[in-house]
């Protein structure tokens, strides 16, 4: 998984939406491949009524491209990075989107901690 998590900054930093208290969600095939990357958003959402959290958007991604269908295997990643401490934060699924995530049918799910570690949620 360390490959993803070096993927996950790069793609987070370079692609832009690293703001205050965004939080990104990226979903990777077996080998690595990203699928998709989404970042939290202001909005009215499945699980919040105030946000849309990255990973239900990032399920929404995977549903319109049959991801699990074509690839079988998904593996996602959940980070935030800590612009001012500039190291990755506390990003773990609430409860609603770890739902929502077993519901689709997502194989492995990682998020950073406090630390810059990542830990496995299952």
């Amino acid at each position: 998984m360390f490959l993803a998590h070096q993927i996950g900054k790069y793609r987070l930093l370079k692609g832009g939406g690293v703001g205050r208290h965004s939080v990104s969600a990226l979903a990777f095939t077996r080998s690595h491949y990203l699928l998709a990357k989404r970042t939290n958003k202001m909005g009215s959402g499945w699980v919040s009524k105030f946000s849309l959290h990255a990973e239900e958007l990032l399920l929404r991604s995977l549903v319109k491209i049959k991801a699990k269908e074509r690839f079988g295997y998904i593996k996602v990643l959940v980070l935030r990075w800590s612009k001012g401490k500039k190291m990755w934060a506390l990003a773990k699924p609430c409860k609603g989107c770890s739902t929502l995530l077993g519901k689709y049918g997502v194989d492995e799910v990682h998020y950073s901690n406090d630390g810059g570690a990542l830990e496995r949620l299952w």
